[in-house]
């Protein structure tokens, strides 16, 4: 995954001003508010310019792909006992808490860029490295919560995981990834029924440099703002799986998973 030391300014639509340069803005504004999604068998208009009509078509297309492909039902993955260690260190947010390894590193102000018009926050990187001119990091955790989410929490977990596969592993010379998205899976965070998607991104080719192969957790928890607005919980778990330099290694799938494995609700 790109991700250079001076990032790029958010041109407004959540995609970087160098391809492959995907970087969040800082600072945490108030999440913007949702419509609900049109149903699927309605003529679909041209979505007007900005952040709500994209993010709604993008519900709409992957809800009829998926449902072509028979991937709408639920995987039931009760996480197998995972631990989180206890030398990870704690990420907190106003609506969720975490931890990632101790050689991972938050980022200041703890911020990311917008995707689909949300800003992430609480955010942290795995090692990184410099490779053809770029900086690059193995790894990425973040959180944000969407209030008055029309959308189902699983409708939400499969957006941000195509969108976020994209983006992540977006070659510098603009080439898109494939994703391929995994059924939804059944978690429970602090009793509360989550969903989890899995993305698998893979460049088209290889540059030496950037990842060619990525994994994108997505899990959205269903919840309420702080007045009480039906919110959904957004939490981010990303990490290299192939490709790129040998040194440092991509966090394994047992770090991935310890990380999902902490998630708590703030206060809780």
């Amino acid at each position: 995954m790109t991700t250079p030391v001076g990032r790029p300014p958010d041109d407004g639509d959540g995609a970087p001003e160098h391809p492959g340069q995907q970087y969040p803005v800082l600072g945490h504004p108030p999440p913007p508010v949702w419509g609900p999604p049109p149903p699927p068998h309605w003529p679909q208009p041209a979505p007007p310019e900005n952040h709500r009509g994209k993010i709604i078509a993008l519900v709409t297309v992957i809800a009829v792909v998926l449902a072509g492909l028979g991937l709408g039902g639920f995987l039931l993955l009760r996480g197998g006992g995972t631990v989180t260690p206890a030398d990870f260190q704690p990420v907190r947010t106003p609506s969720l808490v975490y931890a990632v390894p101790p050689d991972w590193t938050t980022t200041p102000q703890g911020g990311f860029p917008q995707t689909f018009g949300v800003t992430f926050q609480g955010a942290a990187e795995a090692p990184g490295y410099s490779c053809g001119g770029a900086d690059f990091v193995r790894g990425t955790v973040s959180s944000a919560l969407i209030v008055d989410a029309s959308a189902t929490p699983v409708e939400v977990a499969q957006i941000f995981a195509q969108g976020l596969g994209r983006r992540y592993y977006t070659g510098i010379d603009g080439s898109p990834p494939q994703v391929a998205l995994g059924a939804p899976e059944q978690r429970e965070v602090d009793g509360v029924p989550a969903t989890l998607v899995e993305a698998t991104a893979t460049t088209p080719s290889d540059d030496g440099c950037l990842a060619t192969t990525g994994t994108v957790l997505v899990l959205a928890i269903p919840t309420t703002s702080r007045v009480g607005e039906p919110a959904v919980a957004v939490f981010v778990v990303n990490g290299d799986v192939s490709g790129g330099p040998a040194d440092p290694p991509s966090p394994s799938r047992t770090t991935l998973e310890q990380i999902l494995a902490g998630v708590h609700f703030t206060g809780t």
